[in-house]
């Protein structure tokens, strides 16, 4: 367990509860690996357990160092990093330390499979409720948790001042104190915190990098995120992987992102939601809570239909909402960009829909081919394959001009349809990220938006690769914010009017 735990903490990857959601392949494979060993183990070893106990006959001196070595090759093979062999030794030494004065090992273990998580849950928790501390007692589960815990803090605390009166009322004399444990474990942990400082003076990344997508897989979001984490992955040297946190029309992930240290590990990758969810869900984002690096990614909105509602041009859509007011569905992220595309087209076209709350697009482009919706507003990379497969027809591109891969497709003014409107996707850290850190990303997304292999692979995705600097994203966010408030707020659909 000691090795899989330390294989997890090179690799980025957060052992704990969430494993088997965050990364159910790993999971999975680590189960599976594990029948099957303990299988091969049984029916290979038993006729060898002879040999095998002639093992224990081996001098622990020449053990140890195989050991030893095996965990060293180990410890720099993964990352080819020395720091990584000065954190096994001193995590060696502490648990030796701790074994040798009495120390439990649960507690440390705990702090670090759960400790990550706590502390991320607790940022959360304290962002949604500006700060006030008494949001754990005011929900029945939280408060009567933390009433337990405050109980039995208080009563252990009380129980050892109780002793140590006692030892200085009476046996202090015959019992003194001993505090070399004490200061050893300090001094230990202490040096623990090296490889950390080391690591930041050698240069970033010195380990995997997080990006976060706050919607669900198959969705644009997710298909630019795991396209970009590949030649991100090149760039700067160092794992890069993508974790789907979807839930609240992407606010779940995004305040993740917000929460978690600003040390550019964690990153999310946001799409224009992002922007229009600060006036549209009842608990915003903010862009202050934020770096932004670089944008990556620009597509203009498609409506697409099922292909069985036999709908061919957008004026036969139209005309059908228009005769038929509030029966055609329409998918939505409530507070997402879809939200604001889909309103934007109904007041433009004049008609009056039901709008159908999903989590991501790629939940609402499975809807849209089972005919469970009417209508869907994205871009076109999500619904590539539904519409290759005959199941979804799009009916028009909200662009000035045809798109030249899909000339096909006509705009929507074509359609009569006044209606110009993108996407696009770009890269967040945490706020308080250093400087040097977030120019270290901007550079390396700046390469990869020039490689050739990194737009071709985007160009068969249909996701088009627009990249703009940190001050050119942040003009470009501020310039959109203002465009975009205006049209929610013109479109009634602010979370909070006063603001």
């Amino acid at each position: 367990m000691a090795l899989i735990l330390g294989a997890f903490m090179l690799h980025g990857v957060t052992p704990g509860p969430t494993l088997m959601m965050q990364q159910p392949q790993i999971f999975w494979a680590i189960v599976t690996s594990m029948f099957i060993g303990n299988c091969i183990l049984i029916f290979t070893m038993l006729p060898m357990i002879g040999l095998l106990a002639k093992i224990t006959l081996i001098p622990n001196n020449i053990l140890v160092s195989v050991i030893v070595l095996a965990c060293v090759a180990g410890a720099y093979g993964v990352n080819n990093n020395p720091m990584d062999i000065v954190t096994m030794t001193l995590f060696g030494v502490l648990g030796y330390l701790m074994t040798k004065y009495g120390y439990p090992h649960a507690p440390l273990v705990l702090a670090f499979v759960l400790g990550p998580i706590m502390e991320t849950a607790l940022r959360q928790s304290l962002i949604m409720s500006r700060g006030d501390f008494l949001v754990f007692w005011k929900t029945p589960v939280s408060g009567v948790l933390m009433t337990v815990f405050t109980f039995i803090v208080f009563a252990r605390l009380v129980r050892g001042m109780a002793a140590l009166y006692r030892q200085r009322a009476g046996k202090a004399a015959d019992q003194p104190s001993n505090n070399v444990p004490a200061i050893i474990g300090g001094l230990v942990l202490l040096a623990l915190l090296l490889p950390s400082w080391g690591a930041q003076a050698q240069g970033y990344p010195t380990k995997s990098i997080t990006i976060i997508a706050p919607y669900p897989p198959g969705g644009r979001t997710d298909l630019c995120g795991r396209t970009l984490a590949q030649f991100l992955k090149t760039e700067l040297g160092q794992p890069v992987v993508v974790i789907n946190k979807p839930g609240a029309s992407g606010v779940l992930g995004a305040k993740e992102v917000a929460g978690a240290a600003p040390d550019g590990y964690t990153l999310g990758l946001f799409s224009t939601g992002f922007l229009t969810a600060q006036y549209t869900v009842p608990t915003p984002t903010d862009v202050k809570d934020y770096e932004l690096i670089a944008l990556i990614n620009m597509d203009p909105a498609v409506i697409a239909v099922p292909e069985a509602r036999g709908w061919r041009t957008l004026p036969e859509y139209v005309t059908y909402a228009k005769e038929n007011p509030g029966k055609v569905r329409v998918g939505i992220d409530a507070g997402s960009s879809a939200q604001i595309f889909a309103a934007a087209f109904a007041e433009k076209a004049a008609i009056d829909v039901t709008n159908v709350p999903f989590r991501g697009g790629g939940e609402r482009t499975v809807a849209l081919a089972g005919g469970h919706i009417d209508a869907d507003f994205d871009i076109l990379a999500p619904l590539k394959t539904m519409r290759e497969a005959k199941k979804v027809r799009v009916l028009g591109v909200a662009a000035e001009h045809r798109l030249p891969e899909y000339s096909d497709i006509p705009t929507m003014k074509e359609g009569g349809v006044d209606l110009s409107i993108s996407s696009w996707h770009g890269v967040f850290a945490p706020a308080g990220t250093p400087a040097a850190v977030v120019a270290r990303i901007n550079a390396a997304v700046g390469k990869v938006a020039t490689n050739p292999e990194f737009q071709s692979r985007m160009r068969d995705l249909l996701l088009g690769v627009r990249y703009l600097d940190t001050a050119q994203f942040k003009a470009f966010f501020a310039e959109n914010d203002k465009l975009y408030f205006e049209l929610i707020k013109k479109l009634g659909l602010l979370a909070n009017p006063s603001k």
